[in-house]
């Protein structure tokens, strides 16, 4: 496959990965783009972005989890304005979310996956077999806010992969009044330039990449260690006990309880314009790599670039630190932000230069990945349409790019 779009002089080697990932068949399209003290330094794409269709430079695509760090910076934006308490009750801005003994949950639970509100009951009765009941918001949120926490606020971490969308969603609409969608546009879309949406316009439906499910002998690898893994979990969605801890990622998220691979499931849901222009925020944000590492280069920066100031560095800091696990090992997690491990990706000696500590961002289902370096003053965005469960291309291209840092 070819390889379009520009490298800046020193980062060839990048370009040169991009090239063998694109050349190895793994991966059927994708875009990738670095910023640099602010300024681009790879803007790379390559492959099919759908059935005759090639990837081009305008080319948008679903970020999938890589969302989650969308909404947390929103939420971040109206923390540090003081409408948002990281301490108060979230039934503080919503009341009803008091129900069913969750009036203990703070604004910070949420943000840190602790909040225990996993899903509600009956919830594949609701969504439907076809999940287009995920597009309504009121029923959806109704539902949360009237389910039971699983545990005890702050006591235990399970990452929630849909409701944390909503629930932050939520907050974002009862302190400030507006949508998740129009906040995204009035505070990062619009001040910056960026070509991203949670609940995509009409017009750029035809732009938006279309997901392609795992290769089947990477869906039979999956099938079996899911089947090694999560036979607890799964039992406990077909008994009935979505609630309980243990059925984790089971419990009304994107895996039906008959279902052994999510990934097909997901693909179908992202790819159906009616999702795609719903506001579903933990994983429906759409965008290119080109606007992710831009929206990300700010945040490399201190949180300000080219006269747009979107946070203070303090805010970031107060954001980035590590929380304090509530299990026995740490959560990976700031507030809401995932520490990404990339300090263990590369041997002793591989990098003369490594990703900080402070790295921030968070991964998407498939392989995409978006993260800011502050130390190092670098933005990464990686956005594709294979859904890899085990995606090794997109931590190659995070070594070649800091290879790339090293060199210069």
């Amino acid at each position: 496959m070819k390889v379009e779009g520009h490298v800046t002089v020193g980062f060839e080697p990048v370009a040169d990965e991009v090239a063998r990932i694109a050349g190895d068949g793994l991966e059927s399209g994708g875009a990738l783009a670095v910023h640099l003290d602010g300024r681009p330094v790879v803007d790379v794409w390559f492959g099919q972005a759908g059935p005759s269709r090639l990837w081009d430079a305008d080319t948008a695509c679903v970020m999938l989890s890589a969302s989650k760090a969308i909404i947390v910076l929103c939420a971040q934006i109206l923390v540090e304005r003081g409408v948002l308490d990281l301490e108060a009750p979230v039934a503080a801005y919503w009341p009803e979310f008091a129900a069913a003994g969750k009036s203990r949950v703070l604004v910070r639970h949420v943000l840190t996956h602790t909040a225990g509100v996993l899903t509600f009951p009956r919830y594949w009765d609701v969504i439907g077999p076809d999940g287009m009941e995920l597009a309504d918001w009121p029923a959806v949120t109704q539902r949360l806010a009237a389910a039971p926490a699983s545990w005890p606020p702050g006591t235990a971490f399970q990452y929630t992969p849909l409701t944390f969308g909503y629930l932050m969603g939520e907050l974002i609409r009862r302190s400030d009044g507006r949508s998740i969608g129009q906040f995204v546009a009035d505070e990062l879309a619009g001040p910056l330039g960026l070509h991203l949406w949670i609940g995509v316009p009409d017009k750029v439906q035809e732009r938006v990449a279309r997901l392609v499910p795992e290769a089947p002998a990477e869906n039979i690898r999956w099938a079996r260690l899911q089947e090694r893994t999560d036979h607890r979990a799964r039992e406990l969605v077909r008994r009935g006990h979505e609630l309980h801890p243990d059925a984790g990622p089971y419990a009304g998220v994107f895996l039906g309880p008959e279902q052994t691979g999510s990934t097909g499931h997901l693909a179908r849901l992202m790819n159906d314009p009616r999702l795609r222009e719903a506001e579903i925020p933990a994983c429906n944000a759409i965008s290119t790599a080109r606007s992710v590492s831009r929206l990300y280069a700010a945040l490399s920066l201190d949180g300000a670039l080219d006269g747009v100031r979107l946070v203070s560095a303090d805010s970031i800091e107060q954001f980035v630190d590590p929380e304090p696990s509530p299990g026995s090992a740490p959560s990976g997690f700031g507030l809401g932000y995932m520490k990404l491990p990339m300090i263990t990706l590369a041997r002793p000696g591989e990098l003369s230069v490594r990703p900080s500590e402070g790295t921030f961002g968070h991964s998407g289902a498939g392989g995409a990945l978006a993260f800011a370096d502050r130390s190092n003053r670098l933005a990464f965005a990686y956005l594709k349409n294979r859904m890899l469960r085990f995606p090794t291309p997109t931590y190659d291209l995070v070594r070649a790019v800091y290879r790339c840092l090293g060199s210069r």
